[in-house]
C-alpha cells in the first residue's frame, strides 16, 4: 500500500524473467530516464530479449563468455592488436 508518495508494505516480488530482462536491457535507469522518443525502442529491446529470455537461460554457463574469458581476450596481444 502506498500512502503520501511513501511505500508501508515491501513492493511485489517480479519474475526472474523480468529482472533478467531489465538487466540485459540497460538497467532500471534506462527504464527510469528513458526519454519519449527512445520509449519504442526501448519497448522492443525489452520485448526481443523477453522472448529470448528462455533460451538464454539454457545456454550452458561453460560456454558464456565471462568477465575472467574477456580479460584474457583482452590480456593477448592477438586479440587487442597491440604490439
Amino acid at each position: 500500500m502506498i500512502t503520501r508518495g511513501v511505500r508501508s508494505s515491501e513492493p511485489p516480488r517480479l519474475a526472474q524473467r523480468i529482472l533478467d530482462t531489465v538487466r540485459r536491457t540497460g538497467g532500471w535507469r534506462a527504464y527510469k530516464c528513458i526519454a519519449n522518443d527512445d520509449f519504442p525502442f526501448q519497448q522492443k529491446r525489452f520485448l526481443e530479449e523477453y522472448e529470448a529470455w528462455t533460451a538464454v537461460e539454457q545456454i550452458e554457463s561453460l560456454k558464456l563468455l565471462t568477465e575472467t574469458k574477456l580479460q584474457l581476450c583482452c590480456d593477448s596481444r592477438h586479440f587487442c592488436g597491440s604490439k
